[in-house]
């Protein structure tokens, strides 16, 4: 018994393991591969176990991999994409890596990752296009390796780059042995199975466990001569007949089912609409409606989840489709729903999870994270709505997002199907931008396109200063800046202050980016008006921090270091130690670039000291480096190598390795000046390796010139 104390944070579900049995051969052979191997390999036909065996071995080595397991699955039927992999590090770490600019989270997640006491599980990875196989495969590729992190690969085939990578670490997993399959049946029978009995079900079944589990509930009523639509797969599954075999014994199953619990097989032929599982209530509520009476739903789910067609995880009370039997599901019952009743579902679906979508603009973003056992079922529902859109319109939504001034009205017969996409984007305007920003703008930008039609002025300005934020993001200055001036004027004339101020700092960041510095400055001046009439000290602090960095950007030290000098005397009148903190590095940094070095050294050691007063390790780190700079620039190159170290220990504890690899090049610039050259090759050397295994190949060929250098001069002195 796992000590929950001990247990590292992880996303990897329990019930997976319901009716797990045997495979400690498979178990110990794994544990042992993942002890001389970064990374190993699970294969085998669907429900051969996989996923499961995956589960049982996470939960084995959760105290070996105390700083964090991490699952990764695909959503629904969707591909696999590098952006499941970050998601699920965000999921359960927490790090902060989705509200930053796009461009950086792949680094960021490799960061989590490289160097980490980490277990990554990959499941159905096969779903992954090739391109998206070989990024994983590089990304992998740089984690180990030598490092203590490890990663599974599960699929029911993988990629070439991916199995290259696995080497022969790779299980393929097969049926179940006869004293396993017994013991399967006697867990799920509470009796000992005939001997007659098993071999026939393990001949039928191939001993694949999902099959096995599917025969066991029906086989005393099945076994008196009513098998015989099944001999025909005795003794016969090879690999690529399997899929076809499954589907013969999964449609025997669900014709019994359909016989002897008529309202039960329309259950699940309903509940294969559902993405991500779904609690008592969703059941309730969307897929049991005209099919009995409330009181029987507790015995049809109980007669699924007796089947093994559905399962049941009870740590989130939420049952769920083995991924193996939706497909087929999928292909063989929905045909039975007539399109138009698909189209009513799917519309009710939307509106039911809408409920719980709006709950993300209610709490605040560090609770997101109770919400998300319901985030693929809420990601199908605005999908769905945002494909509705386009079907209504003709067109994609940039298109109808380019012309969104000359719109006209949406021939709809349903004004729902926009007012669904509006409130869809209301609801998931500020998490789109925190934690979904691929598919976001998509829907903000739909969200937008809705309001218009639906003459919602407002909306379309909130959803706007969103959208906004994305195609800054992107990279699309010019659009980012025509909603934000969209938000301008429909905020000014109702003089909503706070939004305005939000408006205006978005702008001053955007014009800071384009080189625009002037505008960048009156931007910022508006924010530092409008947060005084609000008596918003705070808010005047950070407008003034915004002016001095405009300022120092643009190359005008003078007015930065005024602005941040009274953005300082402001964070001390009101004893806010982060703001002080913040603003004697700026000073510092100033001060530094004017020459003069022993007062940015002041400056530095004030904000190091605030910082550490509340444990910001990185702002600690930060002004630790600039000391080591400001140091190396007065002479001192043993103070300079010694806050220099003390950056790289804070540096390696966090998990910074490009900052590492940074620290290391100055400390190698430092040991030139000091003529050490055996150090200083050894710091050049160690960051160039940093910055290959991060693929930062521009700043590793800097390194590969710097070591030159020292080479040639060593070789010199002979």
């Amino acid at each position: 018994m796992l000590n929950r104390a001990a247990i590292p944070p992880h996303n990897v579900r329990r019930f997976r393991l319901h009716n797990f049995v045997g495979r400690q051969a498979e178990l110990a052979q794994l544990s042992t591969w993942l002890r001389e191997s970064p990374v190993v390999a699970i294969t085998g036909s669907s429900g051969i176990g996989k996923s499961s065996l995956a589960t049982a071995l996470a939960y084995s080595l959760m105290t070996e991999f105390d700083e964090g397991v991490i699952w990764v699955s695909a959503f629904g039927a969707d591909e696999f994409r590098i952006y499941d992999i970050i998601r699920a590090i965000e999921d359960v770490l927490a790090t902060g890596i989705t509200s930053q600019p796009p461009d950086k989270w792949e680094i960021l997640a490799l960061q989590q990752l490289y160097g980490r006491r980490r277990l990554l599980i990959l499941d159905e990875i096969a779903q992954a296009a090739p391109e998206t196989a070989n990024r994983i495969a590089e990304t992998i590729g740089r984690i180990g390796p030598g490092g203590p992190g490890r990663v599974v690969l599960v699929g029911r085939h993988l990629p070439p780059p991916l199995i290259k990578l696995a080497g022969s670490y790779h299980l393929k997993l097969g049926g179940l042995t006869e004293s396993e399959a017994s013991t399967l049946v006697t867990q799920m029978t509470q009796l000992p199975p005939d001997a007659d009995d098993l071999q026939r079900m393990r001949e039928i079944s191939g001993s694949q466990p999902l099959a096995l589990k599917l025969l066991v509930p029906i086989w005393p009523a099945a076994s008196n001569g009513q098998t015989r639509p099944l001999d025909n797969l005795l003794g016969r599954h090879p690999p690529e007949e399997w899929a076809r075999c499954f589907e013969t014994i999964l449609g025997f199953v669900l014709d019994d089912l359909e016989t002897s619990h008529p309202t039960a097989g329309q259950l699940i032929t309903r509940f294969t609409l559902s993405r991500g599982g779904g609690d008592f209530q969703a059941i309730q509520a969307l897929y049991w409606p005209g099919l009995g009476p409330a009181v029987d739903l507790e015995g049809a789910i109980a007669e699924l989840i007796r089947r093994e067609l559905l399962q049941y995880d009870t740590d989130e009370d939420r049952y769920f489709l083995h991924p193996a039997l939706l497909r087929p599901l999928m292909a063989k019952k929905l045909v039975s729903i007539p399109s138009d009743k698909q189209q009513d579902f799917a519309r009710s679906y939307a509106q039911y999870y809408l409920t719980i979508a709006r709950q993300y603009e209610r709490v605040p973003p560090h609770e997101w994270n109770q919400l998300e056992r319901d985030w693929a079922n809420i990601r199908q529902g605005v999908e769905q709505v945002t494909q509705q859109l386009e079907a209504i319109a003709g067109a994609s939504v940039e298109t109808l997002l380019a012309r969104i001034d000359s719109l006209g009205n949406l021939d709809t017969r349903l004004p729902s199907d926009l007012s669904l996409m509006r409130d869809y984007a209301l609801a998931l305007r500020a998490y789109c931008v925190q934690r979904q920003p691929p598919s976001g703008f998509r829907w903000l930008a739909a969200g937008v396109v809705a309001a218009q039609a639906l003459g919602d002025s407002w909306s379309r300005t909130l959803i706007g200063g969103r959208l906004c934020t994305l195609a800054y993001f992107q990279g699309k200055y010019d659009l980012s800046e025509t909603w934000l001036r969209h938000s301008l004027n429909a905020l000014v004339p109702i003089n909503d202050i706070p939004r305005l101020s939000r408006i205006w700092a978005d702008l001053g960041a955007l014009y800071k980016a384009q080189g625009r510095f002037q505008d960048a400055i009156d931007a910022c001046q508006q924010v530092y008006s409008l947060n005084e009439k609000m008596d918003n000290w705070q808010g005047v602090g950070s407008a003034l921090t915004r002016i001095g960095s405009v300022y120092y950007a643009s190359g005008d030290l003078e007015s930065s270091l005024n602005s941040h000098q009274r953005a300082l005397a402001h964070f001390q009148k009101g004893a806010e130690a982060r703001g002080q903190a913040i603003a004697h590095n700026n000073i510092g940094l100033i001060y530094e670039a004017r020459g003069e070095f022993e007062q940015a050294i002041h400056h530095y050691q004030e904000s190091a000291r605030l910082h550490e007063s509340f444990n910001h390790l990185q702002g600690v780190m930060t002004a630790y480096g600039n000391l080591g700079s400001a140091w190396y620039e007065l002479g001192d190159f043993p103070t300079a190598i010694e806050w220099y170290q003390k950056d790289l220990n804070l540096s390696e504890e966090l998990g910074d390795w490009t900052g590492m690899a940074a620290t290391l090049h100055n400390m190698g610039h430092v040991a030139l000046e000091m003529d050490d050259l055996a150090a200083a090759q050894d710091y050049f050397t160690r960051s160039h390796d940093l910055y290959i295994r991060f693929g930062l190949d521009e700043f590793a060929a800097e390194e590969e010139a710097l070591i030159q250098i020292v080479r040639d001069r060593r070789a010199l002195r002979g």
